[in-house]
């Protein structure tokens, strides 16, 4: 049985990683002042037991909020 993909779906494949290449891109361009900043102004400040590590997604997020 052959697993066919439809092209919508292929569209919306490419289309995320599309996004996510971008945002990982443009993220990493980013000063760590100006990520802090971002990152405080979307998320808040996250209190100190937390790790403050940035998931995929949540740059993702950042990413199209700011960019």
């Amino acid at each position: 049985m052959e697993n066919k993909i439809s092209k919508p779906e292929q569209k919306a494949a490419l289309h995320k990683t599309d996004v996510r290449r971008s945002a990982l891109s443009w993220w990493s361009k980013l000063s760590k002042s100006k990520q802090s900043e971002y990152e405080n102004r979307l998320f808040g400040v996250s209190p100190i037991w937390e790790d403050g590590e940035l998931s995929e997604a949540d740059i993702i997020r950042l990413f199209q909020h700011f960019a």
